[in-house]
């Protein structure tokens, strides 16, 4: 279960060697000395991007909401039978609309803890 806290997404992980192992895939970490092999990931609103689908990790748009200068947009990633929720935000309308399924993509290191 992805958690919405303030400006960050937090989810579930595993280490495997550089990278850390969580519903959005095998993402690059910074693996801190002395970190268990469960871990939690926090994924920063800015490294999360939606596109076509075979650009990311499958997730169907449940929700837009458009602000005026940015809109938030409510996915569910169902990754090898696991439900998981994220929220993310862009800049302007929301290119998608409930009931699309995109292509989730973090860009960069996430952090581990």
């Amino acid at each position: 279960m992805a958690t919405f806290v303030g400006e960050a997404v937090l989810l579930n992980g595993r280490i495997s060697g550089e990278c850390v192992d969580c519903p959005l895939g095998m993402l690059p970490c910074h693996k801190p000395s002395g970190c268990a092999e469960q871990v939690t990931v926090m994924i920063r609103p800015e490294q999360l991007s939606v596109g076509p689908i075979e650009s990311g990790i499958q997730a169907k748009v449940m929700k837009t909401t458009y602000f005026g200068h940015d809109s938030l947009i409510e996915l569910l990633i169902d990754e090898n039978g696991q439900a998981t929720s994220a929220s993310i935000r862009v800049l302007g309308r929301p290119q998608v609309k409930v009931g699309d399924t995109v292509g989730l993509k973090v860009d960069g290191d996430v952090v581990i803890y």
